[in-house]
């Protein structure tokens, strides 16, 4: 088996830049909250869901394959009004190039996971792939609970060439879909199939575990591989998942330190290198309280502003300029002071 088989980047959850729980937001569409790569859409009017990354014990399957986390969705009070949520995936096109979706040569995929739920056995989940062309097309598959772990693996045939080329990063895979609006189930008829013009993610046959405090579902060991059979979880170097997930994401958070010098007699720079080329050029989030040292003095930063001229923001690094009066051409460095504190760069999808 070659390296790499796995399309879905942090399948067991080892990295969480952001931290390893989250009140999943409703109505936000794309909500990366804590571990890598995994983001929610959801929307509803009252009640709250949370994400958590969980610590398996050696009583757990998936521990005994060599898995240490998985993430979990608890109600933490039932959801009303209700639309729509699920837990999902976007991948990047260019690393699933070679299944040629959409053409004559497209070649079928296999997605498998580890899952358990507290909701009754024999209870019906959905899991689902989504890609937009001209509109959305949707493959949902159901399966049964049995109130432990088990493990659940689908085939997924090729995209007819009918439906068109899949030429945009619109591919997703969901697992612990909900939906309860008409314009988001699948009619029974659409199951195990590819179904145009659909915007679904889940069954008509589905399992309301949205409803009552306390549910939960939990799953981990997620991959998605080229051709029809389901390989042992691919565990790749705990480096490469990092560098993986930063592609996305990457922070710098109150350990670490980025450096700085003063430019104008009323601005300094930071400087900040990527560990890895990033999908695209993005702008910082800054959150918490920072300061700048240069020289012997310390300078609180309030705000920051690109420096113009072409300079700012790329795939491979950041410059950025903020207010200071200190000595012309002194470096220093600049820091957070507070636990909890980042810099981040998201070029999520």
């Amino acid at each position: 088996m070659g390296s790499f088989r796995n399309r879905i980047i942090n399948g067991d959850m080892r990295i969480a830049q952001r931290g390893t729980s989250n009140v999943v937001p409703n109505g936000v569409n794309n909500s990366y909250g804590s571990i890598d790569r995994w983001r929610t859409t959801a929307t509803w009017s009252a009640g709250q869901l949370t994400i958590t990354r969980q610590t398996l014990a050696a009583s757990d399957n998936p521990y005994q394959t060599g898995l240490q986390y998985s993430l979990r969705c608890t109600v933490n009070t039932g959801l009303t009004g209700f639309n729509y949520f699920y837990v999902n995936q976007v991948v990047e096109l260019l690393n699933i190039i070679d299944l040629n979706l959409g053409t004559p040569f497209g070649s079928p995929f296999t997605v498998s996971f580890w899952f358990r739920s507290n909701i009754p056995a024999g209870s019906t989940m959905c899991a689902a792939i989504q890609t937009y062309i001209s509109s959305s097309i949707s493959y949902v598959t159901e399966f049964k609970t049995t109130g432990t772990w088990q493990y659940v693996t689908f085939t997924v045939p090729p995209m007819t060439t009918a439906q068109g080329v899949l030429v945009s990063n619109d591919f997703l895979l969901a697992i612990g879909s909900l939906n309860t609006s008409s314009g988001f189930v699948t009619p029974s008829s659409n199951v195990n199939t590819w179904a145009s013009g659909i915007n679904s993610l889940g069954s008509a046959a589905m399992y309301p575990w949205w409803q009552n405090a306390g549910n939960f579902i939990e799953f981990t060991g997620v991959q998605l591989e080229r051709g029809t059979v389901a390989t042992p979880f691919e565990v790749r170097n705990y480096a490469q998942e990092l560098q993986l997930c930063q592609r996305y994401m990457f922070q710098l958070t109150y350990q670490d330190t980025s450096p700085c010098y003063q430019r104008t007699s009323v601005l300094a720079m930071f400087l900040v290198r990527f560990p890895v080329t990033m999908r695209s050029a993005v702008n910082p989030t800054l959150s918490g309280t920072f300061n700048c040292s240069i020289g012997a003095t310390d300078t609180t930063i309030s705000s920051i502003s690109a420096p113009g001229g072409g300079y700012g923001a790329s795939a491979t690094g950041s410059q950025y300029m903020f207010p200071s009066t200190q000595t012309l051409g002194n470096a220093g460095n600049i820091w957070m002071n507070s636990s909890g504190a980042y810099i981040r760069y998201d070029a999520e999808l």
